[in-house]
């Protein structure tokens, strides 16, 4: 798997869990702090670089 194979991957990954994450946050489950917390550490984790901009 070539590196922007790999940095695709990671960014499709991150975004959708960005997007499960706000998800739960719409339903009541999590609250913004929480979500903040978990996106930040999910950004580290899948070392990506992009910008989620949701309102």
């Amino acid at each position: 798997m070539s590196y922007t194979e790999k940095t695709n991957s990671s960014d499709s990954a991150f975004y959708y869990e960005v997007c499960m994450l706000k998800m739960l946050q719409k339903m009541g489950l999590i609250s913004q702090k929480e979500f903040d917390g978990i996106s930040k550490t999910a950004e580290e984790d899948y070392y990506s670089d992009i910008q989620i901009i949701m309102s």
